[in-house]
């Protein structure tokens, strides 16, 4: 199914899978079967889903900008319009609160998590994930894993960059396909 014969030197398969313990699975079979160069990114296009991992804050009293709010509260007024979220800034120790339908969004920032993974040539320098390497998966069950998802198929940037770039320029090609 995928394997180093059928992925040209200069492209990329991207293959959109949500589910975390799927995506390690894929890496686990992908690193002991085939040693691939691959990467997990998240993929915005195509109406691909990114569960969000954290939500951060700019401290008020400090400035620290990675005040994690993640602690949710329901609110009190009908609809539930004053629900509101909570954290701690580990600088200063100041109590932080954001009520999402009142306070201004420009400070948050929301973190998402990976939901494809990436195989190619152009990927050889990429960092390979601890995870890969343990466990084993078996041929059948990765067989199953791969008839759920959806795989594409896209041309390698020309030059290296960033992960980040990389990100934006899978994005780009899955537009336009």
């Amino acid at each position: 199914m995928v394997d180093r014969m059928n992925i040209p030197e200069d492209a990329m398969i991207v293959i959109y899978c949500p589910d975390r313990k799927n995506r390690k699975k894929i890496h686990q079979y992908l690193e002991n079967k085939n040693r691939l160069s691959k990467t997990s990114l998240r993929i915005d296009s195509q109406g691909m889903y990114a569960e969000i991992r954290a939500t951060y804050i700019v401290c008020y009293y400090c400035g620290f900008r990675r005040v994690p709010i993640n602690d949710y509260h329901d609110g009190l007024m009908e609809n539930n319009k004053d629900e509101y979220r909570t954290g701690v800034c580990p600088k200063c120790d100041e109590f932080i609160s954001f009520e999402m339908n009142y306070d201004d969004w420009d400070d948050v920032t929301r973190l998402y998590h990976h939901n494809a993974i990436v195989i190619g040539n152009y990927l050889k320098n990429y960092a390979r994930p601890s995870h890969a390497v343990r466990g084993e998966v078996t041929q059948k069950e990765f067989d199953n894993i791969m008839k759920t998802l959806k795989i594409y198929k896209i041309n390698s940037p020309v030059e290296q960059i960033s992960k980040k770039e990389l990100q934006k320029y899978i994005n780009l090609q899955l537009e336009n396909l």
